[in-house]
C-alpha cells in the first residue's frame, strides 16, 4: 500500500517536471506543494499508526457527526475492519436510539466548546463478551476559535470497575454478617450477588453434615428447586460431579462441558432439562481446614472461566467460609455466655432460663416439676488439701454422674463454684425425693485423680411446683433454703422445702 503511495507521488513528480508549458518558478511552486502534501500524508500515517498502537478507542467526527478516523480499538470494539468507520455515521453502526443520544451529545460539545464526560458503562463486544468504558468528548478548534470538530476518547475500565463490583459485593455481604443476619439469608445473598455481576449464570452453595460426608442442603434460589433437591442426600466421593470432586479433593474443579464430561455420567440426566453445560465449583473450608461445601456457577455455554469470573468464584467461595466463621464464632460465644467452662453443663444464668421455659409448659399441663439445689459438702478442703486440679476432676466427673443419673427431661447446672441445681421432669411427683436420693449416692461414690482417692458427699435441698411456688427465683430460694436447712441438721442428706 505504501509502494502504491510512493508511486503515486513519483508519477505526478514526473508529471510535473514532463511539463514543458510551466515556467521554472511554477514547476517549482507545484514541486514544494507536491512535497508538502508527501510530507502530510507522511505525519498522518505516523499519527493513524501511534493511534492504533493506543489501549483507548480514538476518533475524530466531523460538526455532522460522521467518522473522520478511528483507531484499531475503537474499529475493534464496533466489529469492523481497518479503517472501516472513516465516512459512516453512528445511525450505520450503532442504530437510531444510540445514534440520536450520540448526536445530542456531539451538538452539545460543537456549541459549548467544552469537554463532555461519561461515568464508566458496560460494552458487549460484536464477538461476545464484555467490557467497561468511560467516554470523554473533546472540542477540535480550528485557528480562529471555531469548533470544527469533535474528538473521542474511550478508555477500558474493565479491571478497575470489576475491582470495585467485587468490593461492593464484599461490603453488602459483610454489612449482613455484622447485622447477624441467619446464614440461610447470607448464602442467598452471595449467589444472588454473584449472578448480577455474570450475565447468564447461576449461583448455588452446597452445604454438608457435619461429618462432611452428604449434602445436606444446597441453597441455589434462581435455580429450578428440583435440582437442589435431586442433590440432597448426595454421599460425597471423588469423580462425582463438579461438586461432589470439589468437595472430596478440597481444590476448585472446572467443568468445561457437563455433556462430555465422565463425572457427570450419572447427573447428565438432571442437567439437560435445564441446559447447563459448564460448571465450576470451589470449596469453602471449617476454620479447621475440612471442607464444609462448595460454592459454584453454572452456565449456559460450554466454556471454563475467564480471569474475572474465576475472581467472582473465588469471592463467593470465601464469603461463604467467612459467614461460617461467623456462624462458628457465634455458637462459641453462645457457648460462653451458657455453659460452664469447667463441665460444660448451664451455667446459672442458663439454668434460669431454661427453669422458666419448663414452668410455663408445667402449667399450661397441669403438671408437677422439682427444682432442687446441690451443694458439695467441704469442697473447698478438697482444693487446699490437693490442690484445685483435683478439686475440677472432682467436679468434672460429679457432672458426668448426675447427668448419667437423670432422665431425658431433666436438667442439671452448674451455679455456682460447688453449687449444682437439678430440674427434674422425668419422674412423677412421689418419685422426686427417690430419683434426688440415688443422685447423691452416685454424687459419694469415690473419684480416683491422680494416686488419690476422692470421696465426698452432696447435701441438698428440695422445692415442687406448683406446691412451693410458681416463679423461678422463688422456687430456687426455697430449694436453697431446704439445702441450708439439710446441712444445719447433718451433711450428706436432702431435706424438702418446709413453709414452716
Amino acid at each position: 500500500m505504501h509502494l502504491d503511495r510512493k508511486a503515486s507521488y513519483l508519477d505526478l513528480e514526473a508529471s510535473i517536471l514532463a511539463r514543458t508549458d510551466l515556467q521554472p518558478d511554477d514547476q517549482s511552486s507545484l514541486l514544494l506543494a507536491l512535497q508538502s502534501l508527501r510530507d502530510e500524508a507522511a505525519r498522518y500515517r505516523l499519527l493513524s499508526s501511534a493511534l492504533d498502537q493506543l489501549p483507548d478507542e480514538i476518533f475524530l467526527k466531523d460538526r455532522d457527526s460522521r467518522y473522520i478516523l478511528a483507531n484499531r480499538e475503537a474499529e475493534f470494539a464496533v466489529g469492523l475492519s481497518h479503517q472501516g468507520m472513516a465516512g459512516k455515521d453512528d445511525r450505520e453502526l450503532f442504530g437510531d436510539a444510540l445514534a440520536a443520544k450520540y448526536r445530542a451529545e456531539d451538538l452539545q460539545v460543537l456549541s459549548t466548546g467544552v469537554p463532555l464526560y461519561h461515568p464508566p458503562f458496560q460494552w458487549t463486544l460484536p464477538k461476545g463478551g464484555t467490557r467497561w468504558n468511560q467516554t470523554t468528548k473533546y472540542p477540535v478548534f480550528d485557528d480562529a476559535g471555531n469548533v470544527i470538530a469533535v474528538c473521542g476518547q474511550v478508555r477500558q475500565s474493565t479491571e478497575v470497575m470489576q475491582s470495585r463490583v467485587l468490593l461492593e459485593a464484599q461490603i453488602d455481604v459483610l454489612e449482613m454478617l455484622a447485622a447477624n443476619c441467619p446464614i440461610e439469608a447470607v448464602f442467598a445473598r452471595i449467589t444472588a450477588l454473584t449472578e448480577g455481576l455474570l450475565e447468564g449464570f447461576w449461583g448455588s452453595i452446597i452445604v454438608l453434615d457435619q461429618e462432611g460426608c452428604v449434602v445436606a442442603d444446597v441453597i441455589a434460589p434462581t435455580m429450578a428447586p428440583e435440582y437442589g433437591q435431586a442433590l440432597k442426600g448426595l454421599v460425597i466421593a471423588d469423580n462425582l460431579g463438579t461438586c461432589g470432586t470439589a468437595c472430596y479433593r478440597g481444590v476448585p474443579i472446572h467443568t468445561e462441558d457437563i455433556l462430555k464430561d465422565p463425572n457427570w455420567e450419572a447427573f447428565r440426566s438432571l442437567a439437560e432439562p435445564y441446559g447447563l453445560r459448564s460448571c465450576w465449583s470451589m470449596p469453602y473450608f471449617n476454620a479447621d481446614g475440612t471442607v464444609h461445601g462448595t460454592f459454584a456457577l453454572y452456565s449456559r455455554q460450554p466454556r471454563l472461566p475467564s480471569e474475572f469470573e474465576s475472581r467472582c468464584l473465588a469471592l463467593g467461595s470465601r464469603l461463604a467460609e467467612l459467614a461460617v466463621e461467623r456462624e462458628r464464632i457465634a455458637a462459641q460465644l453462645r457457648t460462653m455466655a451458657e455453659r460452664d467452662s469447667l463441665t460444660a453443663l448451664p451455667n446459672r444464668s442458663a439454668f434460669t432460663e431454661i427453669l422458666a421455659r419448663e414452668l410455663t409448659s408445667a402449667a399450661a399441663e397441669i403438671r408437677h416439676v422439682a427444682i432442687a439445689v446441690i451443694d458439695i459438702d467441704d469442697f473447698k478442703l478438697v482444693n487446699d488439701r490437693y490442690g484445685h486440679a483435683a478439686g475440677d476432676a472432682l467436679l468434672s466427673a460429679i457432672s458426668l454422674r448426675m447427668e448419667k443419673m437423670l432422665g431425658p427431661n431433666d436438667v442439671v447446672a452448674r451455679l455456682g463454684a460447688d453449687e449444682f441445681a437439678v430440674i427434674l421432669q422425668s419422674a412423677g411427683r412421689d418419685d422426686f425425693r427417690r430419683s434426688l436420693e440415688s443422685l447423691l449416692a452416685a454424687v459419694r461414690r469415690p473419684v480416683e485423680f491422680d494416686r488419690y482417692r476422692l470421696t465426698i458427699s452432696a447435701t441438698a435441698g428440695l422445692a415442687i411446683f406448683p406446691t412451693h411456688g410458681r416463679q423461678v427465683q422463688e422456687l430456687l430460694s426455697h430449694a436453697t433454703a431446704a439445702m441450708h436447712r439439710a446441712k444445719h441438721v447433718g451433711r450428706g442428706r436432702l431435706e424438702g422445702f418446709d413453709p414452716e
